[in-house]
């Protein structure tokens, strides 16, 4: 149970998933506040290197050739395109549903909801897909006015957006 106002509580479980977005410790403003603590904790570092979630999709093999170099770890062109291969939504979604993984929370947990699985959509952005036009406003006003810029999100214009009320 989580309070939610006032003294009243509810199981985050039967929020709506706008809800859930918008709730200040568990949605989209906690998420922001998390990933703004490790922009604050990699500012001080020289050997931090940021991949994106839309890095990987766009460039897989390149972006995981870049986490190799910066490891130090020299795995070959073949043994990263292996990687990549197995790494494929299509692939993890056929592996999901053979139950390959043997950590409960990477199983499937519904086979006749897609929905319930670890690799749902794969792409980026599906956000919009989920919500109106005002509430998909509110989300990308909250990445550009909140998000640290080291993350590559906020939109240059983010200076003359008004901050989004919480909910």
């Amino acid at each position: 149970m989580l309070e939610v106002e006032c003294g009243e509580t509810r199981d985050p479980r039967t929020f709506s998933q706008w809800e859930f977005i918008t709730h200040e410790r568990l949605g989209l403003p906690a998420i922001i506040e998390y990933h703004n603590f490790w922009a604050r904790m990699l500012a001080s570092r020289d050997n931090a290197l940021i991949v994106r979630y839309e890095d990987l999709l766009s460039a897989p093999e390149q972006t995981l050739a870049q986490i190799d170099l910066h490891l130090g770890t020299a795995f070959s062109v073949d043994y990263i395109r292996q990687a990549v291969d197995f790494g494929s939504a299509d692939n993890l979604r056929k592996l999901e549903q053979t139950r390959f993984f043997s950590n409960p929370s990477l199983r499937l947990r519904n086979r006749g909801d897609s929905a319930t699985g670890k690799v749902r959509r794969a792409r980026a952005g599906g956000y919009r897909e989920d919500f109106d036009p005002e509430q998909t406003e509110w989300v990308d006003k909250m990445i550009a006015s909140r998000l640290d810029p080291i993350f590559g999100y906020t939109r240059s214009d983010a200076s003359q957006q008004s901050e989004p009320a919480v909910v």
